[in-house]
């Protein structure tokens, strides 16, 4: 049933999917060969530099937990693949008494299909790598690949309401939050793109929710107005309690704007007018895409705890993970700091009256030293003159 339903998903027979399933697995098998034996290693090398390959590694092996090296794997295997067909099928490979790697080449159906998964894949990989390699991505950007994505697997799956990466989309309210905080895209970048308005107007009220819930303002009651004295008189006492000036309804209701390409930048600028709601933007359209550079701040947070440095508190390790990512930035002005902490220092204070208090002892000592050195011939000469005179 399982195998059914996958099938139908990606639009192939089952006969089809069964035989993707056996040419992955015999790829895998044979990458943990490659990996594990060196002497099969040196043959694959060999061939494929005897056939002019570019490739370094013969074979990846796959990692349970990455599905990025299972598409690296059939990469390299489809690259290799008239190397592979020759060294399984070698006597040395195949002896009589032990295992016989024939079995582990993939069939032709089997090549087929593993070529077929290459595009597909290819276009997961190459995001998922630029998502771990750039500055830092941001969440809305996830948005907008999926819906690549989407045109660029129409051929795979025509149903793009029915995508499952989609749906899971729906059970975290960031993906929806984000879209409507950023200016360029709000509510309409859906519509544009044909999602259902269902899905539309619950983004919207998500989003209204945070906002009320979060980071709405609360106003103090009005102690200078009058209590309500009937029901007509309260209805109108609590619409004036609340406005309808309200930040997001009036965010929500303007019109996109093209020309924003950071949302971050956007919600700076509208700190002065706009706190609150700039606050809500600047929160959520921050969210990095993947934990990479969280796990690296974690990696170099954890440095910083020796064993003499075990006791610190939770607020000095924060400053000192927050103050290094700042000078890898660029962001700490080097000599002011320098400067500034010599101005601060009395130790350093100290050394440097000391170090001018030696060099004016050295200059006044060096005058009052001075030797007048005259010539013998300038003296002579002298004497002469008075005797002449005389």
């Amino acid at each position: 049933m399982d195998e059914l339903a996958a099938a139908h998903a990606i639009k192939i027979t089952v006969g089809d999917f069964k035989e993707g399933k056996k040419g992955m697995a015999k790829v895998s098998a044979l990458s943990c060969k490659n990996y594990y034996n060196c002497d099969f290693r040196e043959d694959l090398k060999e061939l494929a530099v005897t056939q002019g390959l570019k490739t370094q590694h013969t074979l990846s092996q796959p990692v349970t937990t990455r599905w990025n090296t299972t598409s690296e794997m059939i990469n390299g295997a489809v690259e290799i693949e008239e190397c592979i067909v020759d060294v399984t099928n070698r006597p040395a490979w195949n002896k009589p008494n032990g295992k016989k790697l024939r079995q582990l080449c993939p069939e032709e159906k089997e090549w087929k299909v593993l070529k077929d998964l290459q595009e597909p894949l290819d276009l997961f990989l190459s995001k998922t790598k630029e998502y771990s390699q750039s500055s830092v991505a941001l969440l809305h950007n996830v948005i907008l690949d999926m819906d690549s994505f989407r045109e660029a697997l129409s051929d795979v799956q025509d149903d793009a309401a029915k995508h499952p990466a989609v749906r899971l989309t729906d059970d975290s309210e960031l993906y929806r939050a984000v879209m409507i905080m950023h200016p360029k895209y709000k509510a309409q970048y859906f519509r544009d793109k044909g999602w259902e308005e269902d899905w539309i107007k619950t983004a919207i009220q998500i989003a209204r929710q945070i906002w009320q819930d979060r980071y709405r303002p609360v106003t103090s009651p009005d102690t200078s107005q009058s209590k309500p004295k009937n029901a007509l008189h309260a209805k109108h006492f609590a619409q004036g309690a609340n406005p309808i000036d309200d930040a997001f309804e009036k965010y929500i209701k303007t019109a996109t704007q093209d020309d924003i390409d950071d949302p971050l930048v956007y919600w700076e600028l509208q700190r002065k007018n706009n706190p609150h709601l700039a606050q809500m933007g600047l929160d959520y359209c921050s969210v990095p895409v993947t934990s990479v550079h969280t796990e690296q701040s974690f990696s170099s947070g954890s440095a910083m705890v020796s064993r003499f440095h075990h006791a610190l508190n939770d607020s000095s390790l924060r400053s000192g993970v927050v103050v290094c990512s700042w000078h890898d930035l660029g962001f700490i002005p080097m000599d002011e700091v320098c400067e500034k902490f010599q101005q601060n220092n009395k130790r350093w204070k100290a050394t440097a009256q000391s170090h001018e208090r030696e060099s004016a002892a050295t200059e006044t000592k060096g005058k009052t030293n001075e030797v007048v050195i005259i010539d013998d011939d300038d003296e002579s000469g002298s004497n002469e003159g008075s005797d002449s005179d005389e």
